[in-house]
């Protein structure tokens, strides 16, 4: 995403401002989510073609329904985990914990997979 940088006498890689601007960039679009291939169309985006606008709205719809997908299992594992919280002092036969349910019988498939 960057050109190679000019090297000074000593070695040093002189970066330039827009060299840094686009660290920037890159860093902040990968704390938002954003894949390295999304950051590079983004960035081909800020540089103002006609459609980016339409472009990076496109791009933002697609996290946006990533996060909410990601957003709605993580709730859904943060109400498990609070209904095994509430039934942990019960008998194990009586918590409820879809988590650890999930896990058995994964566990439980993946060994009997191993053994066919």
């Amino acid at each position: 995403m960057l050109p190679e940088p000019e090297r000074t006498d000593s070695g040093y890689r002189a970066y330039t401002a827009d060299a840094v601007r686009v660290v920037r960039f890159v860093k902040r679009a990968q704390e938002l989510g954003f894949t390295l291939d999304d950051i590079e169309d983004l960035l081909h985006l800020a540089q103002g073609r006609p459609a980016s606008c339409e472009e990076a709205r496109t791009m933002a719809d697609t996290r946006i329904a990533d996060l909410r997908l990601r957003i709605d299992e993580l709730t859904a594992m943060r109400d498990a985990l609070a209904r095994l919280i509430d039934t942990c002092d019960q008998p194990r036969a009586e918590r409820d914990c879809p988590i650890l349910r999930d896990i058995e019988t994964a566990a439980t498939t993946t060994a009997s997979t191993a053994r066919e």
